[in-house]
């Protein structure tokens, strides 16, 4: 664990995380065609809200803070592997609870692209 800490651009993981929730601000956002394919796949109304959803972005903001670590530690074979792992049980996971093929595909084009990012930021600040 020493090892993770020691040699890990933290510039690098606080940038990715910051860039990667810009990235799902738009990429979720009913406005924009994934967020419209997404909210209609998974049941969410276009309606903003009656409550935050601190928990959600509090979980969201953890895990792309691992992601960004992680991403940043490993061989990127490594990391497109586990990243696509992460969104096909993530999509079984959706379709478990009956959301879309669609729903799933959108979040796996969001960790998809969110790698790309976090893989750019770490490459010229790692």
């Amino acid at each position: 664990m020493g090892e993770i800490i020691s040699n890990t651009s933290w510039l690098a993981v606080i940038l990715s995380v910051v860039l990667c929730m810009g990235l799902g601000f738009v990429w979720y956002n009913p406005q924009w065609p994934t967020g419209k394919i997404w909210a209609q796949g998974a049941g969410v109304s276009d309606a903003a809200p009656d409550a935050f959803p601190a928990l959600a972005m509090g979980l969201n903001t953890l895990g792309l803070f691992l992601a960004a670590v992680f991403v940043g530690f490993v061989p990127m074979s490594t990391a497109v592997l586990a990243i696509l792992a992460y969104g096909v049980l993530n999509t079984s996971g959706g379709l478990f609870a009956g959301k879309s093929v669609t729903v799933g595909l959108i979040h796996i084009g969001y960790w998809l692209a969110g790698l790309v990012i976090i893989t750019i930021v770490h490459a010229f600040l790692g």
